[in-house]
C-alpha cells in the first residue's frame, strides 16, 4: 500500500486535512484512500472516522501508513464530520 508520508515536505506547504467519514466502507475506502494519497500535494494529513462500521474498514485503513483513524459511535455523517475536524491539524479541511 502506498505511504502518505512519502510525500516531499517543504517549509511552505501548507496542511490540509482529509477526513473521511465512513460507515461499512469496506469495498471502497482503499480506493478513496488512494485517490487522495495519489493527489500531487505534498502535504496531506489523513483522518478516517469510522463510525460503527461491522466490516472490515478499520482495518482497512489502519493499513495505510500515514492514515489516521478514529472509531466513534455516533452513527451520524456529520457527527463523524465534526469528530474528524476537532483533531485535524490542517491549516485546510476537506471532507
Amino acid at each position: 500500500m502506498s505511504d502518505i508520508c512519502s510525500h516531499s515536505h517543504k517549509e511552505d506547504d501548507v496542511l490540509v486535512s482529509v477526513v473521511v467519514p465512513a460507515h461499512n466502507e469496506s469495498m471502497t475506502i482503499g480506493a478513496c484512500l488512494e485517490a487522495v494519497i495519489e493527489s500531487d500535494y505534498p502535504s496531506i494529513e489523513m483522518i478516517v472516522v469510522n463510525d460503527s462500521s461491522t466490516d472490515n474498514t478499520h482495518n482497512i485503513s489502519a493499513g495505510y501508513n500515514g492514515v489516521r483513524v478514529i472509531d466513534v459511535l455516533v452513527k451520524s455523517s456529520a457527527a463523524s464530520k465534526n469528530a474528524g475536524a476537532q483533531i485535524a491539524k490542517g491549516k485546510y479541511l476537506f471532507f
